[in-house]
């Protein structure tokens, strides 16, 4: 039996607790078909069969639980943790190592959607470097939140139609994700040509001299006194 139609079933009899174990083994690296659920829970949450506050919690609290557990691994194996990658994934490790080292915030918001490849050695990589925990779960808990409202919400706008939509995206998600990643890479691009313009002028202002100011001469009609 297809695996996204045996998954679909199971969300509709289980609701929000088969969608937060999809996300759970999702993050742990498995590759299951979430994009397609969490459409299918968009369309349930309007009909009325899934509380959403619940959906949203459990899938959420799913995820991160899976992406902390990399995390206290992380933690543990300190440096070592990119030797355990093996030689592999070590490129993989690398270009995650260098991102997270540039905006580790940032990196962590945004392998949980935009570069979902590089999440896990991400985790690995803010455990590794004791990056703290009250700024990797926010980080985590937002990234997390925009690929589940994002697809949930094509679910709840599509209704009874989800059925003949699911399959589309699931079959092009490659895509779709590659989209998401040249939008992403875009923005970042522009965000850093302003940042960059702004310290070139910045130092600009701090290297060029300053003019002296002139005092102006102050004219008097007093007389002159006769000697």
């Amino acid at each position: 039996m297809d695996l996204t139609r045996t998954l679909l079933e199971w969300l509709i009899a289980n609701g929000p607790t088969a969608l937060a174990l999809v996300a759970f083994i999702c993050a742990l690296g498995v590759p299951l078909p979430i994009p397609v659920l969490a459409i299918g829970a968009g369309a349930l949450i309007r009909q009325g069969h899934i509380n959403p506050i619940v959906a949203v919690a459990l899938t959420l609290a799913g995820a991160l639980l899976a992406e902390l557990i990399y995390y206290t691994v992380g933690r543990e194996l300190g440096p070592l943790a990119r030797h355990r990658m093996g030689r592999r994934f070590a490129a993989v490790y690398d270009e995650a190592e260098r991102r997270f080292n540039q905006h580790p915030g940032l990196t962590v918001y945004l392998t949980r959607w935009l570069a979902a490849p590089i999440g896990i050695p991400v985790n690995l990589i803010a455990g590794s470097t004791a990056y703290p925990m009250r700024r990797f779960i926010p980080a985590a808990l937002l990234g997390n939140a925009m690929w589940l409202l994002a697809y949930a919400s094509i679910g709840y706008a599509l209704g009874n139609e989800w059925q003949s939509v699911s399959p589309v995206i699931d079959r092009y998600k490659l895509w779709f994700g590659g989209a998401a990643v040249l939008i992403g890479v875009g923005i970042v691009a522009y965000r850093n040509r302003l940042a960059l313009l702004r310290a070139g002028r910045a130092a600009l202002a701090a290297i060029t001299p300053r003019r002296p100011a002139v005092k102006p001469v102050e004219v008097t009609d007093k007389p002159e006194t006769p000697r």
